[in-house]
């Protein structure tokens, strides 16, 4: 190791699908590796995320009890209950604040996505700061300036192919639940072959990853470093050693190589088993056809297959295809999509949501921002409670918007007795968490606070009558100036009668005007 690694920063962007996962695991071992740390404040900030994370949680899951919904037909992965789970990028209206996408399903109700607002330093809870999207935004953020920025990418084709396959959140939870017993790659290739089929779903697909691509095209050279996804799998310890040198990080290959034994086929997002399907370079070649391929012509894929490094755009040998090349060819030129046998709740959560433009499929989005809450697309059927929804969780969001905010303010601002400050904003808090949170839970929000307070350098705070009022540590002490001066932090103050003792600044001042 070389090098002062305790604030590296460093940012990942790359579509989804497109090696982006693989890349930020390399960076978050090398990362843990070279013991980079988070500065001071942003550590502190990072202490009460997974707190604030179950208010949001329980806020949600109050609001459905109340309602009297059914909590086994709720569909909620545990990595959208985590209130940083989700694909993220910066609010294109605010760029203080940074959006998170959750996806939510009732099963008899049908799903929706929501999107959440928090300010964008709370992105930095995880050791790498990352996106799928607009990648012209990160590089002109100033904030982001001294990110060490890397991308993935893989080729589009290939992205698409993966994409058609994939199992997402919701529908993992919807299998382990209600169908433990059923073929999943049969559901796979059940889902593939209709999305196969349905130009108009292909296209909707297309679209958001044409503009991603065309967008990082116009600004990769500001990235120390893209992977390509295929060379990771070719030559991982070589593209590992690349990705800790654009970093300036020191591994050996015995490093690398012990790396990518722990990534290598792994499913990297275990809260849901089915998302992994094993990445085969080239198998898009067993179900694309010679009418896909001019779909991406048209689109304009060919151009950024070249600049990719992938090629020209070469067409098949139809008397080569593959049975399910063949069979997905004759739907095409049917104009007949394929149809499905596929759960109807299980078919509705699968259907992609997001990196996904079409008109022609009925979602509704028109839907306002409320708080901190905004839904993205909707196929729910009640709306009266998809309303009352936003309208309590854009409070919850909002909340915590602000909580968060006051915690760094109180780090940036440097004052003298931090601990008071803290002190202040647990009991302003303490009311709203509490609406929500059990006593239990509240305990550990207290203790989030006291855990700040392991300072032992003593704080004269003021000083009443005959006394100074010093804080040490999360004690506070009423010290008779009649004793003198005295090296409080050195000596077992509690054996000393005359010395007050309290939790908090107040009960010491009662103590010594009683």
């Amino acid at each position: 190791m070389s090098g002062n690694y305790k604030n590296k920063k460093i940012f990942v962007i790359g579509p989804p699908r497109g090696g982006f996962t693989l890349l930020i695991s390399v960076v978050n071992l090398l990362y843990h590796y070279h013991g980079f740390q988070k500065d001071e404040t942003q550590q502190t900030v990072n202490k009460f995320i997974p707190f604030v994370g179950k208010f949001f949680d329980k806020s949600i899951s109050n609001y459905f009890k109340d309602y009297n919904v059914n909590c086994d037909d709720i569909f909620f992965s545990k990595k959208f209950q985590d209130i940083m789970g989700g694909p993220k990028w910066i609010d294109p209206e605010n760029m203080n604040m940074a959006c998170i996408r959750k996806y939510f399903g009732i099963d008899g109700l049908n799903d929706f996505t929501f999107v959440i607002y928090l300010p964008k330093f709370a992105l930095d809870y995880h050791e790498v700061v990352h996106s799928h999207y607009n990648p012209i935004a990160w590089t002109s953020d100033p904030y982001y300036k001294d990110y060490n920025k890397l991308a993935s990418i893989r080729n589009p084709i290939d992205i698409i192919h993966s994409a058609v396959h994939s199992i997402n959140a919701l529908t993992s939870e919807y299998i382990l639940r209600r169908l433990p017993n059923a073929d999943v790659d049969n559901i796979r290739e059940e889902m593939a072959l209709y999305k196969l089929t349905d130009i108009n779903f292909l296209e909707g697909l297309v679209s958001p990853l044409l503009k991603y691509l065309k967008d990082f095209v116009q600004v990769k050279d500001q990235f120390v470093y893209t992977m390509k996804w295929e060379d990771l799998l070719a030559q991982p310890e070589k593209t590992i050693l690349e990705i800790a040198g654009s970093c300036d990080m020191d591994i050996t290959k015995e490093l690398a190589n012990g790396i990518w034994k722990r990534l290598d086929r792994r499913n990297l997002i275990q809260d849901y088993p089915h998302h992994f399907r094993k990445g085969v370079v080239g198998d898009w070649k067993n179900n694309i056809t010679n009418s896909h391929l001019e779909i991406f012509k048209r689109h304009g894929f060919e151009e950024l297959l070249v600049e990719f490094g992938y090629g020209k755009i070469e067409y098949f040998d139809e008397k080569k295809y593959t049975p399910t090349q063949k069979k997905i060819e004759q739907h095409l030129k049917k104009g007949e999509p394929y149809q499905h046998n596929l759960d109807e709740t299980l078919f509705t959560f699968a259907f992609q949501k997001s990196n996904f433009t079409s008109s022609r499929f009925q979602f509704k989005t028109d839907f306002p921002r409320v708080g901190g809450v905004k839904i993205e697309r909707s196929t729910f059927k009640d709306e009266k409670l998809l309303e009352g929804f936003t309208n309590k969780i854009g409070k919850t969001v909002a909340t915590i918007t602000d909580f968060l905010n006051d915690i760094r303010d109180i780090k940036l601002n440097r004052q003298q007795d931090e601990t008071s400050a803290f002190e202040e904003l647990e009991g302003k808090y303490h009311e709203v968490f509490s609406r929500e949170l059990s006593s239990e839970e509240i305990k550990t929000y207290k203790d989030s606070f006291g855990s700040l307070n392991q300072n032992t350098v003593p704080v004269l705070l003021e000083s009443r009558r005959d006394y100074n009022i010093v804080r040490i540590g999360n004690r506070v002490y009423g010290v008779p100036q009649s004793l003198g001066p005295m090296e409080l932090d050195k000596q077992n103050i509690n054996s000393i009668p005359e010395i007050l003792v309290g939790e908090t600044i107040k009960e010491v001042r009662d103590l010594i005007d009683t």
